[in-house]
């Protein structure tokens, strides 16, 4: 029971992981961007624009997809496993892989789901 409990109270400090939301606010001020110009000189200002807020989303989709790693398994600290991976623990590296591998997924997933509400599908007629 009370391995119950300190797992609950990693899980709702996974919510309050300040990289993470660090990550999300830069996304959203990238995001947010929006300048209707047309282009100057060598500069395409549009193309520009379209840049910046497809990093927006990158860097959110990165934020919640930590958050989602640390609420999914609260008993894993990267930092330490990653450490031991560099000492030749090669259990804590291929665990290391699995989260890289699961982080890599959720972003995946994350951006097609973004691709399809904002209209980028492809659709037959």
């Amino acid at each position: 029971m009370a391995i119950l409990k300190s797992h609950g109270r990693i899980r709702a400090k996974a919510l309050a992981n300040s990289g993470a939301w660090l990550l999300i606010l830069i996304g959203l001020v990238l995001f947010s961007i929006n300048i209707p110009m047309e282009s100057l000189g060598w500069v395409n200002l549009p193309v520009a624009l379209t840049i910046f807020q497809t990093a927006g989303a990158v860097f959110m989709l990165c934020g919640f997809s930590m958050i989602a790693s640390m609420v999914i398994w609260p008993q894993l600290n990267a930092s330490q496993l990653l450490a031991q991976a560099m000492s030749g623990n090669v259990a804590a590296g291929l665990i290391i892989l699995g989260l890289l591998l699961f982080n890599a997924i959720v972003i995946l997933a994350f951006a097609l789901w973004l691709s399809g509400a904002l209209g980028a599908g492809v659709t037959a007629k």
